[in-house]
């Protein structure tokens, strides 16, 4: 599909904020990013979230009522013995008229092809800066390329604190902090049921173990999210359907992610 590749060099962090060593990824020439792909990924991935729902046949319908015909100087609906209408849907209580049913198609479909594709294009998004930049991050002037790379040493990081001050030692604080202030409240019902805050997106933080410490650990910030690289997908990678989320990868997770998706895609 794409043959021509280009060698960058990235600088390996330790967790004092110190370059350690480097490490080589081959990337495609600079292509144009399909944003449309994306987007269509990205709904066909939420399409797959939804859950069904539907209404019982009897909803609203069981109750004890029935016209009382002509000549009373009153409507022909359906009334009880207190003359209260019932049973249809302009009555309080009364059946739905036209109720969302169970059978209704929620899933939407997409060629296993194009979501590899859309796959590959989120991904060599978050290596752009002037993507990650126009999706709102804020990109510390110590990192000079990206995908930012770490330290194995990270992915055994067991508490919160640790996470956050390796990360602050590369000065992607500031982006935890821009989502902890675009934090929203929302009103409403939200409130009720669990889903009351509206939280920024911030970084994507790649390791290359599924059991690794960190994916509890780093859970608690603002805005981050910590995914094993083999489900790395669309709604991780392109939030909302747009492309070019801040990357901070493992040594390791970057060097499996190009041998295990990005060649075999190339």
């Amino acid at each position: 599909m794409m043959q021509s590749l280009e060698k960058r060099n990235l600088p390996v962090f330790d967790l004092t904020g110190s370059e350690a060593g480097t490490v080589e990824l081959s990337l495609p020439k600079p292509i144009s990013i399909r944003d449309d792909l994306i987007i269509r990924a990205w709904i066909v991935s939420q399409s797959r979230a939804a859950q069904p729902q539907g209404r019982s046949p009897e909803a609203g319908r069981g109750v004890s009522a029935i016209s009382w015909g002509t000549g009373r100087g009153i409507s022909r609906v359906p009334r009880m013995e207190t003359g209260r209408a019932a049973f249809i849907s302009s009555a309080k209580g009364g059946h739905l008229a036209h109720p969302p049913t169970v059978e209704e198609k929620y899933k939407k479909s997409m060629n296993r092809k194009e979501v590899a594709l859309a796959k590959l294009h989120a991904l060599l998004s978050a290596f752009s800066e002037e993507k990650v930049r126009a999706r709102g991050h804020v990109i510390p002037e110590k990192v000079k390329a990206l995908p930012i790379v770490l330290d194995d040493k990270i992915e055994d990081s067991t508490k919160t604190v640790e996470v956050y001050t390796a990360l602050s030692n590369l000065g992607l604080n500031a982006d935890i902090e821009r989502a902890k202030e675009g934090t929203k409240i929302k009103s409403g019902r939200a409130k009720m049921r669990g889903r009351g805050r509206r939280v920024p997106r911030s970084l994507l933080i790649i390791v290359s173990r599924k059991n690794a410490p960190i994916l509890k650990a780093a859970k608690n910030m603002p805005g981050v999210e910590v995914k094993y690289y083999k489900e790395l997908g669309i709604p991780a990678l392109a939030p909302g359907g747009q492309a070019g989320r801040l990357t901070v990868w493992s040594k390791k997770a970057l060097e499996e992610v190009e041998k295990e998706w990005l060649m075999k895609a190339l």
